[in-house]
């Protein structure tokens, strides 16, 4: 049965346009499901190698693994938020820190022969790396589909007015 008004009419119904991206999201759920073992993995391989890196790594390693989790939790935060949002602010904090801060990290924890990586790190880090490439392709698409939006939302007030 259609719900309609006294007067006949269609109810006053808001449409709303989810400007989110789908892949994106699925990354983002992936990445976050994963993000606990990511954390177990890398902590106790960290922990068995840590007697055998040199002074120097073991200090950068810290280091790097306490703001390789810490800003891994704000990313995604911030991409959740943005992308079920619409919030371009909030994506381009999480395509910010991906690029700047995550993806370096990644690559160095992944690649640098220097810090003794595992195999299983190597598979690990592999798979993080390809969660923030693929992240910040389908960002920036989203960032731009809601840029566009937004640029005729305002176009058009403006030619009401």
């Amino acid at each position: 049965m259609v719900n309609t008004a006294s007067n006949g009419r269609e109810p006053n119904c808001r449409k709303v346009e989810v400007l989110g991206s789908l892949p994106l999201q699925m990354s983002l759920f992936y990445n976050a499901y994963f993000c606990p073992i990511f954390l177990v993995i890398g902590l106790a391989s960290f922990i068995l190698k840590y007697n055998h890196l040199s002074t120097i790594y073991q200090v950068i390693l810290t280091a790097m693994y306490i703001i390789y989790y810490t800003v891994e939790v704000v990313r995604l935060f911030l991409g959740y938020y943005g992308n079920l949002g619409g919030k371009i602010p909030a994506l381009s904090g999480f395509w910010t820190t991906s690029l700047v801060l995550q993806l370096p990290i990644s690559l160095f924890l992944q690649i640098n022969s220097s810090i003794i990586p595992l195999p299983v790190e190597r598979a690990l880090y592999g798979l993080h790396t390809m969660f923030i490439l693929s992240q910040l392709f389908f960002g920036v698409t989203v960032i731009r589909r809601i840029a566009r939006r937004q640029i005729e939302m305002l176009k058009r007030l403006l030619e009401e007015d």
